[in-house]
């Protein structure tokens, strides 16, 4: 009953706090101007907003853990004398990334030297022994456990501090998410019997809802890089400390994961479609999640709604693993990973379709060899074609059952071609199957030789599947082939009765523009 009331007592005391704090800051950085308005297409606000929002809830937390700790810390129920000291120490660095967000609010600091110090404090934090624990980590008879431990940490803090950075895009967005993973952390931490930081997740949850009040739609204050930091680096360090009793090392490491799963998932596929794109992965953008939302058409609201939803759905499945079993594990997994899959195949991004396409390349590489060994047999029999009837024929016998319906070979003399009269040596029409009278579009080739010049038109009708031929292979081994043709000394025209599914026709001299 007594955990029960401190708890209550954290959150009320810590929303309003949070939100007579946020109040004065919000004024007191219009009074001095220590406002931005929009900087890049990329923001959504209009209008000059104080981006301070993470001072009031450093503070607010500052303030609340000292007085929690200094007056009822030690009326906790089991209460950990090692909780409260570990508590205090990851305040160090964690004040740390509230600065560098602060410098950044004001200065615009380089990605690169923003990144330097999240490493920092991550390493700093491994030191004060606040880390994931792997045992028994072997390779060669020599103990990787602390390496592994260390890298795991770093890469969690830097994660999840950019992470929620990232989704700081709509108001009320990064700090309405963080609150859901915060009540799992909570659940976890007093579920293990560690109350000091049950009420410190608690406390951080009350900062948040008072600053909410201030930074929902419509906003006057956000958050700004010196709370979205802050806030990813504690959520960091209290999934780490409140999972340390878990005795499975895989649950311990998946429940905040799992918790984590929206920011999570927004880093992950920012930094994924930034370099398929070949961008760098720290240009900004406005494709991330609640941007391609507002592009299918939702409003700013309902956007933040359903990912708060979200959010909170992570939130749940992460409260099972609570309950150790593998194949618990195993069916959240699922889960999750489908419900990330169909949400971000439901957003269109354009790369992650250029990835189910080249998936698809992969699985149809077989016939895409096939059709280019096709292509690579017509070209040294056309070097052996004694006359372009002869050379048409080969072609249709080639691309018979390719990806093309038919082609058209034309053929000019070059000298009277080049004086603008229309001197036409050869012109076959060839359809490889018969014309459904469905849409077309085409390849052109055009070559030339010493005394000839002309072009072969590829026709394929228009479909869902890919092509199976490469183009390369077209321009780089049949394109020679047939320039070398044309270097042959020319035959005379002769008039030969079209086979079935050829037409002869005159090209005129345009037909080559």
């Amino acid at each position: 009953m007594f955990l029960l009331g401190v708890c209550i007592f954290a959150l009320v005391g810590s929303l309003l706090v949070s939100g007579l704090l946020t109040w004065c800051v919000r004024n007191t950085a219009r009074k001095f101007n220590w406002v931005k308005g929009p900087e890049s297409e990329r923001h959504i606000h209009s209008l000059p907003t104080p981006r301070l929002g993470g001072v009031a809830i450093y503070f607010t937390f500052v303030a609340m853990i000292a007085f929690e700790t200094a007056i009822v810390s030690f009326g906790l129920h089991r209460h950990r004398p090692e909780s409260t000291q570990m508590l205090l120490r990851i305040l160090m660095p964690a004040t740390l990334m509230f600065l560098v967000g602060l410098a950044d609010d004001f200065w615009n600091l380089r990605p690169v030297l923003k990144l330097g110090f999240q490493v920092a404090a991550g390493l700093w934090l491994f030191q004060l022994g606040c880390h994931f624990g792997f045992v028994g980590f072997q390779f060669h008879g020599t103990d990787y456990s602390r390496v592994l431990s260390c890298v795991a940490t770093v890469t969690w803090v830097v994660m999840l501090s950019n992470a929620f950075n990232l989704i700081d895009g709509l108001d009320g967005l990064a700090a309405g998410s963080s609150i859901f993973p915060l009540l799992t952390i909570s659940a976890a931490a007093l579920f293990h019997h560690n109350g000091q930081f049950g009420v410190a997740s608690i406390v951080l949850i009350g900062a948040l809802l008072g600053f909410l009040r201030f930074n929902f739609n419509p906003a006057t204050i956000f958050l700004g890089d010196c709370g979205s930091l802050f806030i990813g680096f504690m959520l960091a360090s209290f999934s780490m400390f409140a999972d340390r009793a878990m005795a499975p090392t895989l649950v311990s490491v998946a429940l905040p994961v799992v918790a984590f799963a929206l920011p999570i998932a927004e880093a992950f596929v920012s930094v994924l479609r930034r370099f398929l794109s070949g961008r760098s992965i720290f240009s900004a953008d406005r494709e991330h999640f609640h941007h391609r939302l507002l592009k299918l058409g939702f409003t700013h609201r309902q956007v933040v709604v359903l990912l708060f939803g979200a959010s909170g759905v992570c939130s749940l499945m992460s409260v099972v693993l609570l309950f150790p079993r593998l194949n618990v594990l195993l069916l959240v997994s699922i889960a999750l990973g489908l419900l990330i899959f169909v949400g971000v195949g439901k957003l269109g991004y354009p790369e992650f379709d250029e990835i189910g396409r080249v998936v698809l390349r992969v699985r149809e590489q077989k016939l895409v060899i096939a059709q280019n060994v096709k292509v690579r047999q017509i070209a040294p029999a056309l070097l052996h074609a004694p006359t372009w009837e002869d050379a048409t024929q080969i072609l249709r016998n080639g691309l018979q059952g390719s990806d093309f319906s038919g082609f058209e070979l034309a053929v000019y003399r070059q000298a009277s071609y080049r004086h603008g009269k229309d001197t036409l040596i050869h012109n076959r029409t060839v359809a490889l199957r018969p014309d459904q009278g469905e849409p077309k579009w085409s390849i052109t080739l055009e070559f030339t030789g010493n005394d000839q010049l002309g072009f072969l038109e590829l026709h394929c009708p228009y479909r869902s599947q890919s092509l199976m031929i490469d183009v390369n292979v077209l321009l780089q081994v049949l394109k020679p082939a047939l320039c070398s043709v044309c270097g042959k000394p020319p035959v005379e025209h002769r008039r030969i009765p079209v086979s079935e599914g050829e037409r002869s026709s005159s090209k005129s001299a345009s037909a080559l523009g």
